[in-house]
């Protein structure tokens, strides 16, 4: 390993990939219903695994970057979101919340972007040299039906499955970010200052006024372009909260009014969510329907051609946890928790054959 970081000469099988396409659904079909999930060499992962570690240890990032970091970055970005458009609305203050999704992000970003934003935060030029030969003639070959087709050169986009790719993303998006004006954005108490909000290419970005809010899109809208990405209009969405300062009171103004890459994006009424982080972002929103996933969850596994024991395993490594990300960050009171837990009860005593009255 040292001999292949010394020499920026890494086998020739560090750019070798495999490409299998899982379905999305059990209808998929066409190429568009189905998830490539690209697999290299373990022995890469293991190295660039020790990579990534030192990396992230002695390259410093921003602080409002939280993906693939150490700590809670969904519950930090979440309860920062909330408390911020709480503390808004109860002062009577305006905010304006333009959620921005970027198409394809890790697919489409630039490989020259990733070394130039490498190089930008202090990676050294030993560590990049190295991090540029894997992209060079990176391929991979699709795996249908047990065979494998000719080599795919890949142009553009991270390495899946590589673990320097998320943190080599981090780079990037460190690099469109830090070209937003820092004199747009919130005051927060102690002298904090806030414009946006970032966990990978999940970014919120926050001003006081309409203009400003524009101003900020437009800038990290020519950021992404700079890194051979694209805003989704379609799947972003602007929350504007203005005041009426002769009355004192603050409205939800549901009139579009931004626009990313020549689209409409849409304006949120005072009841409309967006799902943030997994999940339901605004101002006065309902929870996600947590007791139907639950509901569906049990249905799929007591329909299934399982045993007893294989559906408490699913349920308890699974489906349970799948549910946790939601109960801590979205507000669930304690009378859907009982519900979720009776829920639970009834389907295992089903499962194990139990009386109706154990516990």
């Amino acid at each position: 390993m040292c001999l292949w970081f010394g020499c920026n000469c890494p086998r020739s099988v560090f750019r070798e990939g495999v490409t299998t396409l899982i379905p999305k659904s059990a209808e998929a079909k066409l190429p568009g219903e189905y998830r490539p999930i690209t697999v290299s060499t373990i022995i890469a992962r293991l190295f660039h695994r020790i990579l990534a570690s030192r990396l992230e240890e002695h390259v410093p990032l921003s602080p409002l970057q939280k993906a693939f970091r150490g700590g809670d970055g969904l519950a930090d970005n979440v309860w920062l979101l909330r408390s911020t458009l709480l503390d808004r609305t109860k002062h009577c203050k305006p905010v304006f919340v333009t959620f921005i999704d970027v198409a394809k992000a890790f697919d489409s970003v630039s490989h020259e972007s990733i070394l130039i934003s490498a190089r930008r935060v202090g990676v050294s030029e030993t560590v990049t040299a190295y991090v540029q030969s894997p992209y060079n003639g990176t391929t991979t070959r699709l795996k249908a039906g047990g065979t494998l087709s000719d080599p795919i050169i890949v142009r553009t986009g991270v390495r899946q499955g590589d673990p320097l790719s998320p943190l080599l993303f981090n780079y990037v998006m460190d690099w469109v970010l830090s070209d937003l004006d820092p004199q747009l954005g919130i005051t927060l108490k102690r002298d904090l200052h806030l414009n946006h909000l970032a966990f990978t290419d999940d970014v919120s970005l926050i001003t006081e006024t309409r203009e400003g809010a524009k101003r900020l899109a437009q800038q990290f809208e020519k950021g992404l372009g700079e890194v051979g990405l694209l805003p989704n209009a379609k799947k972003s969405a602007t929350l504007a909260i203005t005041v009426d300062t002769r009355k004192q009171r603050w409205y939800c103004d549901s009139a579009a009014f931004l626009l990313l890459n020549g689209h409409k994006v849409p304006s949120m009424k005072i009841f409309d969510a967006y799902r943030y982080l997994g999940t339901a972002a605004g101002i006065r929103v309902d929870p996600l329907n947590v007791n139907e996933r639950l509901r569906l969850g049990l249905d799929q596994l007591t329909s299934a051609p399982l045993k007893p024991q294989q559906r408490l395993f699913i349920l308890r490594v699974h489906l349970l946890p799948s549910l946790y990300h939601q109960l801590v960050l979205d507000s669930v009171n304690a009378s859907t928790v009982k519900w979720l837990d009776r829920a639970v009860r009834k389907k295992v005593r089903i499962w194990l054959r139990l009386p109706h009255d154990t516990q």
